[in-house]
């Protein structure tokens, strides 16, 4: 059954379009590996879900030629019941170098009710974000990459129309392993989000405009360490610098535990497992919010890639 809230119209149009929270749609994790390491997305080993975080990545190695992966939460905010996402992402590489890629997300706050003067009305805010990317090897171990996206906002109330834009992300990747030792290190940087201001309806809400750096090593026995730095710029009302830390044992190249903290807007912890199994990757994340604020307590994200080495030699 559709869970209904309900609300004064202006104070849910207000929540819905704050500076802060106005496209923080685009600030969601997508897949269940990136949120059990507390968000990180930049600099974490290449998978087909660079596709939807830096997409440099994927031109850095992937477990094949092509692929496609998906992911379903069936809540990202407590507030709105009922809310749910699904994301798809998908690469294919052409030539030694160059890989394209594509991913999809969108996310549902449910059904709300709104008490408005003439009786109750129901609205059913999506937002959907389109990415269609292009990563490329530059130099041995250092790879660069570009996505273009395309944002949907509709609140589906009376008064607002439906907001469109378009933004630009721009990524970096580099690894380096030793030889002589089992280490090895990448970093990363990343530039979210820059694009329109995007109207719908009233004034115009910037972009959750982000600039990310990351630095991960895998160490002996397969254990893996990453830590993330980032500092939203736009909206000026909505600056905040986000850190997140997070490890990644993996048993036999079978079974990956994860487990992160994430530090932002919200403070909480993360934790999930994964297993490969013929070009099969299952994953399930959950989080635990640390703070005050619950809207992001007890999310739960399960995903499955499949890389198409499967159909290989």
């Amino acid at each position: 059954m559709t869970s209904r809230i309900t609300f004064l119209a202006p104070l849910l149009v207000g929540a819905l379009t704050a500076p802060a929270q106005g496209f923080s749609f685009l600030d969601i994790t997508p897949d269940a590996r990136s949120a059990a390491l507390g968000g990180i997305s930049t600099v974490i080993a290449p998978d087909g879900w660079a596709a939807a975080g830096n997409v440099a990545r994927l031109a850095a190695g992937v477990p094949a030629i092509q692929g496609i992966a998906y992911s379903y939460s069936p809540g990202v905010n407590k507030t709105f019941p009922g809310s749910a996402m699904h994301a798809l992402a998908a690469y294919r590489a052409f030539g030694a170098r160059g890989t394209f890629s594509a991913a999809f997300k969108r996310v549902a706050l449910g059904e709300i009710a709104v008490e408005r003067v003439d009786g109750v009305g129901y609205q059913r805010p999506v937002d959907v974000a389109i990415d269609l990317g292009y990563a490329r090897s530059l130099a041995r171990g250092f790879s660069a990459g570009v996505t273009a996206r395309y944002i949907v906002s509709d609140l589906d109330e009376q008064q607002a129309r439906v907001g469109r834009g378009v933004a630009v992300n721009i990524g970096a990747y580099y690894y380096y392993r030793r030889r002589d030792i089992p280490v090895e290190w990448s970093v990363a940087i990343l530039a979210a989000n820059l694009g329109t201001v995007i109207s719908r309806g009233g004034n115009g809400n910037a972009l959750p405009a982000m600039v990310k750096a990351g630095v991960a090593t895998r160490l002996p026995f397969n254990l893996h360490c990453a830590l993330e730095y980032g500092y939203r710029a736009a909206p000026r009302e909505a600056r905040v610098h986000v850190f997140a830390v997070a490890v990644e044992y993996v048993l036999l190249d079978l079974l990956a535990i994860r487990g992160g903290y994430h530090r932002g807007d919200t403070r909480y912890l993360s934790a999930g497992c994964g297993v490969t199994l013929y070009h099969f990757s299952p994953a399930i994340s959950w989080q635990k919010a640390l703070s005050s604020v619950v809207a992001t307590d007890n999310i739960t994200r399960f995903s499955l890639a499949i890389d198409f080495g499967l159909f290989g030699k």
